[in-house]
């Protein structure tokens, strides 16, 4: 795949030089790099790149590796501290790190009694607005100030992070920037200092964009406009238009329209002039075929297809014939619109039939499931995204810059100079506007938009990036196979993962990964795909492989940052799953809300159409020497440990508000899942726990804490004495509840004023869950007074209580045993979710993982997916048969 020689030079010196107008762009500065001397930056750099070609043979077995030629990598790669592989330096480097460590504690820079004793929880309100931020696009971006604050409050300077779905390598931003702090971190700062960050992303191009973002590359940079203002004087008249003067402006853009062809006569139109309506600002549905009167649609019309022979591939191929329609162009400092003229034409046709020498991707496109409408379009080639000319004057742009040079091209190279540029209509741009391509898709519009490369890319070159000189680790990694970095050597970690089926990385990085000659790997991608065969299990596989090496590498009593965003419940359930079975604990689910800059505590998967903030730990070093030695672990020991990593008091406006896990059903929950998950037998159900918390800690607005944190609490809240109760929506039984127990905690009621209020709390059950009557939950649950009103049950009786509807669920679930047990059993349409739970426990604790698999296949894929509690049980019967 490689056109460059071994060095790593794209072109001579002289053409350099000349390419700079004479700018002498080696700094002969002498480098230390890892307790070695160099002469300057570029020795430093060919000496490591030569050790990574000796390593390459042995990174290549590791798992994710990329697709690439040695050369293609190597020459993409500035070791030791950026690799387009696995960075075979990272334990040196890290090292290299903890000896600073000793020195700022020397200095008073840092502590050793440094701990976080429970989750981040004030407002995160940052803006995107940021030079940094918007300096180059991906597909999803966590602000850097916004890391920053977590940072802050998660470590200390000199602490290692780790970002296994680094992206753009925000995270290493974040990490360096902590030295200087910001405007959005002001009193957040426990202590100014630079952190280190390990930056990994599965994705070359990802990786590549990191590395720009975390180092200073200012002269090489700074030299892309004088490389884009040397092209420019050669090709720039690819670009002229004629005025109604005679004389010639510069091309904005031009707008290329597709033929229809209608299905009743066959006449042919331009889908312009069809269906676009530029002055009045719409795109119609259907139109009137010009030639027969017959109504053509839209969405469906017939496209008109050609023959033509592709140069670069050496064959002839089809396809949709697209024409230039309108040209937008600059003359005397104004903008005017005109349709191509007969030298407009000639133009495009002899750009088309000028010889072009200069190397440009001709990767094919591949399968996926964003691939097939290029294909529909006869582009099936990467080369074949282009309009000839840009095509012409990005290779000659590309072979001239240096690989840090590369990086400004990166920004616009997938996106505005390709055939996914739309067009659209607007009535407040008389002459329309560009709306760039679609995103999070391969689509290629009927009205594509050519974009002047040189204006393009003189808006888009930020020269604002500089000023980064980081030393973070930067790598193209697989986050499931990050074997090189040592075990409990990481501070804290933030990531923000691949959301289920949301976004097709790998397929949407092809087309810039092409360029960079070095491809993503997509094996253990963790997505959810349909041409990789990768459904919502095989998506919490793999998510939850990446959180099993996150758990690793991370030191005991350390924290974890959870960045999350999907709409579909059970892919929520999927990551918190993964996160649980990993090994780690949940201590808070926050939902960011990015309208009012806020952060509220979440707990139900009914919330999931916003970003949510998932924070845990690993847990401390006695409980997992417990657990080592022994295969248990004494159940108080965990809570004791699990409530000291909870907040003990949050304030809003003058109000004290619930902590929602602080509640002991999902006290429960949490020891439940980390008990299951390391496949410890569960001790108790969910009455003696209950019993056992309020014999050994202190209850107060219906939340549990240690007797230390009980006066603390209190304290605090005569500060904001108004209490605000946990927010709960009824979406299945076991919240209505803990619905009702708020509602009745201090004002028992009789059914006739619940029932009213019950109703409009019902919201979103799950497909195939059967709730009960209202009056049976009453019956079940509460005790119901002689004047009629029900009340919470004294903790004696909720035991009798709780026992009987253990009772009744079995008897339920035992129905649904007999039913997947027949010879030709039937799919389950409606069961009682809270039935289901119950039964999956029971088995579990008789090691029944049989009937677990039999009555999960013949549920309701929706009630499996998407309830935490089953698809635990589920995970762990699976891997158990």
């Amino acid at each position: 795949m490689a056109n460059q020689d071994k060095t790593g030079s794209l072109f001579s010196e002289e053409e350099m030089t000349r390419v700079m107008g004479g700018f002498d762009f080696k700094d002969n500065t002498p480098v230390t790099c890892l307790g070695m001397e160099f002469e300057n930056d570029e020795t430093r750099r060919s000496y490591f790149r030569e050790e990574l070609r000796k390593k390459l043979p042995e990174l290549r077995k590791i798992e994710g590796f990329p697709i690439g030629e040695d050369d293609d990598i190597i020459n993409l790669s500035d070791p030791p501290y950026y690799t387009a592989c696995p960075n075979p330096w990272t334990p040196e480097i890290i090292n290299e790190w903890n000896n600073e460590k000793e020195t700022l504690l020397k200095e008073g820079k840092r502590s050793n009694s440094f701990n976080v004793p429970f989750p981040y929880s004030k407002d995160i309100s940052v803006g995107k607005n940021d030079p940094i931020y918007t300096a180059h696009s991906y597909h999803t971006k966590v602000p850097h100030k916004a890391i920053m604050k977590l940072l802050y409050y998660y470590t200390q300077p000199g602490d290692i992070i780790y970002d296994g779905f680094a992206g753009t390598g925000m995270t290493g931003v974040a990490a360096g920037m902590c030295e200087f702090g910001s405007d959005a971190t002001r009193g957040e700062e426990r202590s100014l200092g630079k952190r280190h960050c390990i930056c990994s992303d599965l994705s070359p191009i990802a990786s590549f964009i990191a590395f720009n973002l975390n180092n200073n590359n200012s002269a090489e940079l700074r030299n892309f406009s004088a490389i884009l203002e040397d092209v420019k004087q050669e090709y720039g008249d690819l670009y002229r238009t004629k005025h109604t003067n005679g004389k010639y402006g510069e091309i904005f853009f031009m707008v290329w329209s597709d033929i229809v062809i209608c299905d009743s006569c066959g006449g042919e139109a331009k889908f312009m002039d069809l269906f676009s309506r530029i002055g009045e600002g719409r795109i119609d549905d259907y139109a009137i075929c010009p030639h027969c009167g017959a109504e053509i649609k839209r969405s469906t019309c017939k496209k008109k297809k050609e023959n033509y022979f592709d140069n670069r591939l050496g064959e002839s191929r089809e396809r949709t014939v697209s024409v230039p329609y309108l040209i937008v162009y600059y003359y005397n400092g104004h903008k005017f619109r005109k349709t191509p003229d007969a030298e407009d034409i000639a133009l495009i046709e002899d750009i088309k039939n000028t010889p072009n020498n200069s190397w440009v991707p001709t990767l094919p496109l591949g399968e996926g499931d964003k691939m097939e409408d290029p294909k529909a379009k006869g582009v099936y080639y990467i080369h074949q995204l282009y309009t000839d000319r840009t095509l012409f004057i990005l290779s000659k742009l590309w072979e001239r810059c240096s690989m840090y040079n590369k990086f400004c091209l990166t920004n616009s190279i997938a996106r505005n100079l390709t055939k996914l540029n739309r067009f659209i209509v607007n009535k407040y741009h008389m002459n329309g506007r560009i709306n760039g391509p679609l995103s999070g898709t391969l689509y290629v519009p009927s009205e594509i938009v050519e974009q002047n490369i040189f204006d393009l890319l003189e808006v888009k070159h930020s020269p604002e990036v500089e000023n980064m000189n980081l030393n973070n680790i930067i790598q193209v990694g697989d986050a499931l196979h990050n074997s090189i970095i040592p075990d409990q050597s990481v501070d804290y970690i933030f990531t923000d993962p691949p959301f289920g089926d949301n976004i097709m990385y790998s397929e949407l990085n092809r087309i810039t990964e092409a360029w960079l000659n070095v491809i993503t790997n997509s094996k253990d991608e963790a997505i959810a795909n349909k041409t990789q065969n990768k459904e919502a299990a095989d998506y919490m596989r793999l998510i939850q492989g990446a959180f099993v090496d996150y758990f690793r590498i991370l030191k005991p009593g350390k924290w974890m940052t959870v960045e999350f965003s999907n709409t579909k419940a059970s892919i929520w359930n999927a990551i918190q799953t993964a996160i649980q079975n990993a090994g780690f604990v949940i201590s808070s689910v926050t939902a960011f809300d990015k309208v009012h800059g806020g952060i509220k505590s979440m707990r139900y998967t009914t919330s999931v159409k916003e970003d949510l903030i998932i924070t845990c730990y690993k847990p401390n070093d006695s409980i997992l020497k417990e657990i080592n030695l022994s295969n248990s672990i004494n159940i108080w020991d965990f809570i004791d440990d699990h409530l000291n990593h909870l907040p003990v008091h949050i304030i809003k406006g003058n109000a004290t508000t619930s902590i929602v896990e602080r509640n002991p059903k999902i006290l429960y929950d949490r020891m439940l899942s980390y008990f299951v998950a390391n496949n410890i037998q569960v001790p108790l159900d969910a009455g003696d726990f209950q019993k056992g918390l309020r014999e050994r800690y202190i209850e107060i607005d219906g939340m549990f804490f240690t007797a230390p944190q009980a006066a603390e609490y209190e304290e605090k809240k005569k500060t904001a004495p108004n209490f605000v109760p946990m927010g709960i929506i009824v979406s299945d039984e076991a919240n209505g509840i803990e619905w009702l127990k708020n509602l009745l905690r201090n004002n028992p009621k009789t059914y006739q004023e619940i029932q009213p209020e019950w109703m409009q709390a019902i919201n979103g059950l799950r497909k195939g869950d059967v709730l009960p009557e209202l009056r049976d939950i009453l019956e079940e649950n509460f005790i119901e007074e002689s004047d009629g009103k029900w009340r919470i049950a004294d903790p004696e009786k909720q035991v009798d209580l709780d026992k009987l509807r253990f009772k009744n669920l079995m008897k339920e679930f035992n129905i649904y045993v007999e039913a997947v047990n027949k010879p030709k059993a039937k799919p389950i349409k409606n069961a009682r979710l809270e039935a289901v739970r119950a039964g999956f426990k029971e088995c579990y604790k008789k090691k029944d993982f049989i009937t677990i698999i039999k009555v999960g296949e013949m549920i309701s894929p929706n009630m499996l997916q998407e309830d935490e509690q089953l698809l635990r049980y589920y995970d762990v019967a699976t891997r158990h048969v």
